[in-house]
């Protein structure tokens, strides 16, 4: 039998034998606790900092052309419900879901719109504009891959909408995705 330890605690009762190796974790409870999900992006409105841990990736038709597909990436900070994530057929029901974060449509091009949302702008309001408006470096853009990150403009705090501070620094490196058969 053979147990890893990798705490100060599990130096410490390296030298001992497995099964009091074993005590040692069964009474002092877990000696690492599990990481915390992986920070994805940041998003702060008006000094108040949204810190965005999920990602989702979907493929959706084109607005204007509709048998092009586009990436659409979601950024949120804590996980959508995954059975209502599920039985979403449209980017209607998926956007839904979505209550704060950052949503993300990459054209084939590689052009595309963001839409930060964030309660500080009103509960379910968000800004929306076009990539040009950020810093936006898409890296891929195929059917296996997405990625990219955007942030605004040399990484500074900028005045949105005439009364709103925003800043953000956004990266997203996701595989495959579920397609979506209707945007309504």
């Amino acid at each position: 039998m053979s147990l890893r330890l990798t705490s100060p605690l599990g130096r410490v009762a390296r030298g001992l034998s497995p099964l009091v190796a074993l005590y040692v974790v069964l009474v002092t409870g877990p000696l690492a606790a599990a990481p915390p999900p992986a920070e994805v992006g940041m998003l702060r409105v008006d000094g108040r900092t949204l810190t965005l841990t999920q990602a989702y990736l979907f493929r959706v038709p084109d607005a204007f052309e509709a048998t092009q597909k586009n990436a659409f990436v979601l950024l949120t900070p804590q996980p959508l419900d995954a059975k209502a994530l599920a039985a979403a057929t449209s980017l209607a029901a998926v956007r839904a879901l979505f209550s704060e974060g950052v949503q993300i449509e990459i054209g084939a091009d590689g052009h595309g719109k963001i839409w930060l949302c964030h309660d500080a702008l009103g509960k379910g309001n968000c800004y929306q504009t076009a990539f040009s408006a950020f810093d936006a470096k898409i890296e891929s853009n195929t059917a296996a891959r997405v990625a990219g990150s955007i942030r605004s403009f040399g990484g500074a705090e900028e005045t949105v909408l005439e009364t709103h501070k925003l800043l953000f620094e956004l990266k997203f490196d996701l595989a495959a995705g579920r397609d979506l058969a209707a945007r309504r």
